[in-house]
């Protein structure tokens, strides 16, 4: 009885810990840039859906998706919002509640731009071939020169166009992945040996900051090039906003939580909803990196927990991929609660007026039939519809026998899935999950030509119901091509 008295106790009062614990700031950034722009239409119903379950804020992220008019270039053929759509979107979220952060890529990932003539010279590697942390090299220039006097006038007269149709008085930067400076820069170098990279960066970061306040905002920024060097947390201004990313759910939200909660600054934890580089998700995965930033987030004085979404390889996947993701943060940040696989089933089945929850969510969880071993950010299902070339490359360990079991679990899944009063964009996302998993079904039996002869036509005709055609090609010729370059997906992202 003691025993028993002494567990409940301790439960209790571990419930009503976190029960009194501050709840973060919910918010999502939403990913416009990497090949796929959301018709307007699109962009609402997805924001009236993320508004209903109780996010405060949507960080709109591009980085040529918006059509500057001083700095028309880099758009072309990408259907950019203009802004008076920019600003129609603004309006619609503070009707809903919803704060809309403008997020223009800032520094680094500024591809689309330096991938042309006109603004190439801005670049720290104008020439490219940077080796990166993951052994490969830059194919093309991803970050501006900061010891270019030009560079900051350039990002200014972008922010000047952008900053005045947002009702936000916040602004996120990015400035993630400043690869060029790993391995001591280019244009930079003398400035990289003489007071070294961070402190280069850094204080680059401090000028953009300035600029940003006299604008009247509050810059927010990626952490995780200060995180891999802690000691330098200290160099960025205290009023910069740090987002601490990591997509795992082995990601060390612990230790850098409490880095950040000892430096002073506001920040966020940034989780991932999986759905990236694997065409149907990563459930598993996803719900223990939500968890994780979540739990470590509350227990270090975060500010919000912020879940991304990306494009990455030309967006082929569908918005409904992202629901899992959407549903399950909302109820870690908002009630408190780790939902079971049945009860985020049930709670997607309510949104989307049928039954299809548990459905998305075994195909969600594909990718852990042919997990051979640790991709990262990747599913190997991905990896085997992108493998450039016809004959059959499989990653290392993914047998006959997993395929099969892939092939197996997807049909099992789909016996339980209902359209009835379903949407017309809930088949649609559907059918283009299908057509996904046939394309790597296909390939994976070495039946490229199949994928090539059946599937453009159909995922062109399911793009173009909820999305420009900015990106419509490019995305097919990544996913079902392999007719490009690595160089050319990496101007898309």
């Amino acid at each position: 009885m003691i025993r028993s008295l002494t567990a409940f106790t301790m439960f209790l009062t571990a419930s009503v810990a976190l029960a009194a614990s501050p709840r973060l700031r919910l918010g999502w950034e939403f990913c416009i840039t990497h090949g796929k722009t959301p018709t307007i239409e699109t962009a609402k119903r997805l924001i009236a859906i993320v508004a209903d379950l109780g996010y405060e804020e949507i960080h709109l992220f591009s980085k040529a998706a918006f059509l500057y008019e001083k700095h028309p270039e880099p758009s072309r053929d990408r259907s950019p919002y203009t802004w008076a759509d920019v600003r129609e979107l603004d309006d619609f979220c503070a009707a809903k509640g919803i704060e809309l952060v403008p997020y223009q890529a800032s520094f680094s990932h500024m591809e689309p731009w330096l991938a042309t003539p006109e603004y190439r010279s801005l670049a720290e590697a104008p020439e490219a071939g940077v080796k990166t942390r993951w052994k490969s090299a830059t194919k093309i220039p991803m970050g501006l020169c900061a010891s270019d006097p030009r560079t900051l006038p350039f990002l200014e007269e972008l922010w000047d166009e952008l900053l005045p149709n947002f009702r936000s008085r916040k602004f996120n930067v990015g400035c993630d992945e400043f690869i060029e400076y790993d391995d001591g820069g280019r244009r930079s170098a003398a400035a990289v040996k003489e007071r070294g990279a961070l402190t280069v960066y850094t204080d680059y970061l401090r000028q953009m900051n300035d600029a940003i306040r006299r604008r009247g905002r509050t810059m927010m920024c990626w952490a995780d090039i200060v995180l891999h060097n802690p000691e330098a947390v200290d160099l960025v201004p205290k009023d910069v906003v740090l987002l601490d990313w990591g997509y795992e759910a082995t990601h060390p939200f612990a230790k850098e939580c409490s880095v950040l909660e000892k430096s002073g600054h506001k920040y966020w934890v940034c989780p991932g909803t999986s759905g990236w580089n694997s065409f149907v998700g990563r459930v598993a995965n996803m719900k223990g990196n939500v968890a994780a930033a979540w739990r470590e987030g509350t227990a270090h004085g975060a500010e919000g927990l912020l879940l991304t979404t990306w494009g990455d390889g030309g967006h082929p996947q569908p918005w409904l991929v992202e629901l899992p993701g959407l549903v399950y943060a909302a109820a870690c940040v908002r009630e408190n609660k780790e939902l079971s696989d049945e009860e985020l089933s049930a709670r997607i089945d309510r949104i989307c007026g049928c039954r299809c929850g548990e459905t998305l969510i075994r195909w969600g969880n594909l990718y852990r039939l042919c997990a051979a071993k640790h991709v990262g950010n990747w599913s190997n299902l991905a990896i085997i519809l992108r493998h450039r070339g016809k004959s059959i490359v499989r990653p290392n360990g993914v047998t006959d026998a997993m395929i099969a079991a892939v092939a197996a679990e997807r049909r099992a899944a789909r016996e339980k899935l209902d359209l009835t009063g379903a949407p017309a964009w809930v088949r649609d996302d559907v059918k283009l999950m299908e057509l996904l998993l046939d394309a790597v079904e296909w390939r994976a039996q070495g039946d490229h030509d199949r994928v090539v002869r059946e599937l453009p036509g159909p995922y062109a005709e399911l793009w173009l119901k909820q999305n420009r055609p900015g990106g419509l090609e490019t995305s097919i010729e990544l996913n079902l091509m392999q007719s490009e370059p690595w160089a050319r997906m990496k101007m898309w992202n």
